[in-house]
């Protein structure tokens, strides 16, 4: 799941990527978001892009 994230209110969106064994689409979103926190991204825009492995 890719997931448009900021670590400020007025920046580019970046790309945060997260590889989840979940067959739930928001479970897997959550867990993104979960982890794009974790990693210093406090701003969650919206999901780019799912796929499947």
């Amino acid at each position: 799941m890719k997931l448009a994230v900021r670590t400020k209110q007025l920046e580019m969106d970046t790309v945060f990527e997260h590889v989840s064994s979940s067959i739930s689409k928001v479970e897997a979103q959550l867990e993104a978001e979960k982890a794009a926190r974790k990693a210093g991204y406090p701003i969650i825009g919206y999901v780019i892009e799912t796929s499947r492995l």
